[in-house]
């Protein structure tokens, strides 16, 4: 399980407002997909 990331550590998702979610989702997963774009996976660009 250490190997997975949690995006609401300490949160109840449903207790958040969207735009918190959304904002929580794009810090933790833009990085990585930045990280997998310069490594030849563009697919996930079209979706954010």
């Amino acid at each position: 399980m250490e190997d997975y990331l949690s995006l609401f550590p300490n949160a109840d998702a449903q207790q958040l407002p969207e735009t918190d979610l959304r904002e929580r989702f794009l810090e933790i997963i833009q990085p990585l997909l930045t990280i997998a774009s310069n490594n030849g996976f563009e697919y996930m660009r079209n979706f954010l």
